[in-house]
């Protein structure tokens, strides 16, 4: 039985950020991404499709669409990707973190790790 709806994540090209969207046509839903007719994303184009489920009903297809715009579902995303792909697939917010200027923890040395005796041996 073929697939009738489809959860789909397009990563735009331009922010690297995510969408995440609900379709019955997979390939004419990216291409109306991409060609900027899709008011949410139209600023943001191009985009490549880099992850996607298939369901045979919309419930189904709805329930996960809406888990994976919460924030659990955003780190599922994440986390999901880089298992794929490798940690080069990273969000934005990582890069923002690896840019931000460094705190007093970050000069703090931590001490190799040495085996104290025990007492009456």
């Amino acid at each position: 039985m073929p697939m009738q709806f489809y959860v789909y994540i397009l990563q735009s090209l331009k922010d690297r950020f995510f969408y995440v969207g609900l379709t019955r046509d997979l390939q004419k839903r990216l291409d109306q991404h991409n060609g900027g007719k899709v008011d949410s994303t139209r600023n943001r184009i191009p985009f490549d499709l880099v992850y996607w489920e298939g369901y045979l009903n919309f419930r189904d297809a709805s329930k996960r669409e809406e888990y994976l715009k919460s924030s659990w579902g955003k780190r599922y995303i994440k986390d999901r990707l880089n298992y794929l792909t490798g940690p080069k697939v990273r969000s934005p917010f990582d890069i923002q973190i690896q840019t931000q200027t460094p705190t007093l923890l970050d000069s703090v040395k931590l001490l190799p790790l040495v085996k104290t005796p025990q007492i009456g041996s």
